[in-house]
């Protein structure tokens, strides 16, 4: 079993300066992400493979430009390659975002570029055409920039559906990355033409101590069990509340 993490922005210091309100719950210092990296040394920290799986798989969301200025350095000294999902609009408009150039260097260094939408809409809010829309405008964007066919994507706030699932494999996305909570078998993970499949991951938080990241890396079965359970609840609220309501609740709660 395998633990795919996923991160999104970085912050040196105290300087949240660059990362808005709503996204600061998600944001990780460069010294938490630093001692992270150095437990994740005694395991395997690799890319995904359809023939063995490593330990540990690293994951960033968006395109946040510290992804590039302060994640890039620290990869590169531990020696682990890492996936960047990448929403095409934000490259160079949103900012504290990448620019084209950023994300040609990350890809240059060895980091996957993967889709994570145009817009970042939800894509179980999506109309079949708008869908496919979001899929073939990113992939084409960041082709574009990396000179590379894209063929991973994970989805923004881990919405899809199987229309969405359906999509992705025909648009050649052979990766699905979502966001439930829970390890990975590589067996049963895996996208084929007869079954489509979509990866766990577990995000890091700006509040996940050491002690917590040890728990999840180590697949600690209590932790694991909790934390599915909370996420099963999680699940429930979005399908009946909607995901405009509990995206909204949740930006609410992030300004405080």
């Amino acid at each position: 079993m395998s633990v795919v993490l996923m991160y999104h922005a970085l912050y040196a210091g105290s300087n949240t300066s660059l990362i808005d309100t709503e996204d600061l719950p998600y944001a990780v210092s460069v010294s938490e992400f630093t001692q992270q990296m150095e437990l994740l040394q005694q395991y395997s920290v690799g890319l995904w493979s359809d023939t063995s799986l490593p330990d540990i798989i690293i994951t960033f969301d968006d395109g946040h430009i510290s992804n590039h200025d302060l994640a890039l350095p620290i990869l590169k000294q531990f020696g682990f390659k890492a996936y960047c999902f990448i929403t095409s609009d934000f490259i160079g408009k949103r900012r504290g975002f990448c620019e084209p150039v950023h994300i040609s260097e990350l890809a240059a260094q060895g980091i996957v570029i993967g889709a994570h939408g145009q817009t970042h809409r939800f894509f179980d809010d999506l109309s079949l055409a708008a869908a496919e829309e979001e899929l073939t405008a990113c992939n084409a964007t960041l082709a574009k920039i990396t000179g590379s066919q894209v063929n991973s994507i994970s989805f923004p706030g881990g919405r899809y559906n199987k229309d969405t699932m359906t999509l992705c494999k025909q648009t050649g996305l052979e990766l699905m990355f979502g966001s439930e909570f829970g390890a990975v078998n590589g067996v049963t993970a895996k996208s084929t033409s007869n079954q489509l499949s979509v990866i766990n991951r577990i995000a890091i938080r700006r509040n996940t101590s050491l002690t917590e990241f040890k728990r999840i890396i180590t697949q600690d079965k209590t932790y694991y069990a909790t934390q599915t359970a909370k996420h099963r609840c999680k699940r429930t609220l979005k399908r009946v509340v909607g995901n405009n309501l509990y995206h909204g609740l949740y930006r609410l709660l992030s300004r405080r």
